[in-house]
């Protein structure tokens, strides 16, 4: 049987990246190791190579430059303001009373010998690092534009989003009038859009829609029913309309499976139970357009500039506040339960 995925990529030129390359080159991969520092990393704290690792470094035929390049202390000193020794640990009898039989090395020291080990066999790249499942966004007043990557990397996707005064006119089956109307509203702007726009006259999948959502004074009439975007569409800003669209159906079977098919009760109860959750959802659309999407100068600094200032402390925040409370095992779930259970993993 032949061995498929030979070309690997390996991310960061330190310990593990060329210990792992040394041993796939040897089973017949072809390993790349990337690291974004420009050259190999020197300096590090010492660290040490002791259990199940030494007979790696004995596989590999590293044992004797560790050995040679080693460091190691007598004694731990603890010293006072004034640099009084108050406390001391004798290193060596520790080592002999625990058996730790280690060696210990500067970190830069062992990522140096890893890479003079496979440089010869194994390709480097340093100055260069992975970017997966990235996502830019670029904006001006009004119009923002998304780039991001899906299917493993391999396909790139584009977003142009802007705001439009009046209600926008068009024929939802012209191909080639929503490509002109798009060129026609980014034409001018900067970054990678001139190149975008002439894309995406090739492109074969053009989705062209306005931003809407679908707010109905009710869900059912007769014995017909609206699911998903005909019924309750939360806007593509939402982030959750297939989301809805799932649980909705959900919601629905279920409702018609406790009503036993008694298409009037079962329809009522579905939209008493769903049509609060939808609307919440609706309500916070709004809000993320504004963002995404902001109109005006200052909103786009708030988006750009202190919004990225704000998340990580605020994120700080958030995971102490979780460690300081009690954790519920599970969210508690926002659908009734219809009897259903989970299939064997």
């Amino acid at each position: 049987m032949s061995t498929k995925n030979t070309t690997i990529l390996i991310s960061g030129a330190s310990i593990a990246g060329p210990t792992l390359a040394y041993w796939l080159k040897r089973s017949g991969f072809t390993p790349t190791v990337i690291e974004r520092a420009p050259q190999l990393r020197a300096g590090g704290y010492p660290v040490d190579v002791r259990y199940e690792a030494k007979h790696v470094a004995r596989l590999m035929g590293i044992w004797p430059p560790l050995q040679q390049e080693k460091t190691s202390f007598s004694e731990i000193s603890f010293v006072n303001e004034r640099n009084e020794r108050i406390g001391s640990i004798n290193g060596q009898a520790m080592r002999q009373t625990f058996d730790l039989d280690v060696v210990e090395i500067m970190r830069g020291d062992l990522a140096k010998i890893l890479y003079e080990l496979t440089k010869d066999e194994v390709e480097y790249c340093f100055g260069d690092s992975i970017h997966e499942a990235c996502a830019q966004l670029y904006g001006v007043p009004g119009k923002q534009v998304v780039l991001r990557s899906t299917r493993g990397n391999q396909v790139l996707v584009a977003f142009f989003l802007f705001k439009q005064p009046t209600r926008l006119r068009y024929d939802y089956h012209d191909l080639a009038q929503h490509k002109q109307l798009l060129a026609e509203v980014f034409a001018g702007e900067g970054w990678e859009v001139p190149r975008l726009l002439e894309k995406m006259h090739t492109a074969p999948d053009l989705y062209f829609d306005a931003v809407s959502q679908m707010r109905m004074p009710r869900w059912s009439d007769g014995r017909a029913v609206l699911l998903g975007d005909a019924g309750y569409c939360p806007a593509l800003l939402s982030g959750q309309g297939s989301t809805l669209a799932m649980m909705g159906a959900y919601v629905l079977a279920g409702e018609l499976k406790v009503a036993l098919g008694d298409h009037k009760l079962a329809f009522a109860q579905y939209e008493q139970v769903f049509r609060p959750i939808v609307s919440r959802v609706q309500k916070q659309a709004g809000a993320s357009a504004r963002f995404l999407v902001p109109a005006t100068p200052l909103g786009l600094w708030v988006q750009t500039h202190l919004i990225p200032r704000l998340v990580p402390p605020l994120l700080v925040a958030i995971e102490h506040g979780r460690r300081l409370l009690p954790r519920s095992s599970s969210k508690p779930s926002r659908v009734k339960d219809y009897g259903n259970v989970l299939p064997p993993s």
